[in-house]
């Protein structure tokens, strides 16, 4: 599973940013998935959003971090009425090891019963240098780029 994300800083508004408190580095920005009210840079439906990253804590929805391509293909998401997304990420970083992510991560964006949509990155088995690189069984679903 990725573990943590970094993109550029210009992809939002100061105002955004400032509002999220997140960790802002020179033209970078870092989110972990283990910090307090994660959220991924989503581009969903046209637009450039702050999204929670999936959930940890809500009974209602997955609470995990990923979502599987083979659970969601087989239909076990939905119930959820998951609808299409990526994540604007420059770089990520899966079992301790950073690495270049050149056009995004697909994901998909799922409602609460609040009606805040959630982002969970698409996850599927790893290749064979990426698992001998990461040392995990799973990696992200990369936009037009194999590892």
């Amino acid at each position: 599973m990725i573990t943590a994300v970094r993109f550029s800083r210009f992809e939002f508004s100061d105002e955004e940013l400032n509002a999220s408190g997140l960790d802002i580095s020179g033209d970078e920005v870092r989110i972990s998935f283990y910090s307090k009210g994660a959220v991924l840079p989503v581009h969903f439906h046209g637009k450039n959003v702050l999204m929670p990253w999936g959930n940890r804590t809500l009974k209602e929805i997955p609470r995990t971090g990923g979502c599987k391509i083979e659970s969601l293909k087989a239909g076990k998401w939905q119930w959820l009425r998951p609808r299409e997304a990526y994540i604007l990420a420059s770089c990520a970083l899966v079992g301790g090891v950073w690495f270049q992510v050149r056009q995004g991560i697909e994901a998909v964006v799922v409602r609460d019963k609040a009606g805040v949509d959630h982002c969970y990155p698409l996850i599927r088995p790893s290749t064979h240098y990426f698992k001998i690189m990461t040392g995990s069984e799973l990696m992200p679903a990369l936009i037009n780029q194999i590892l």
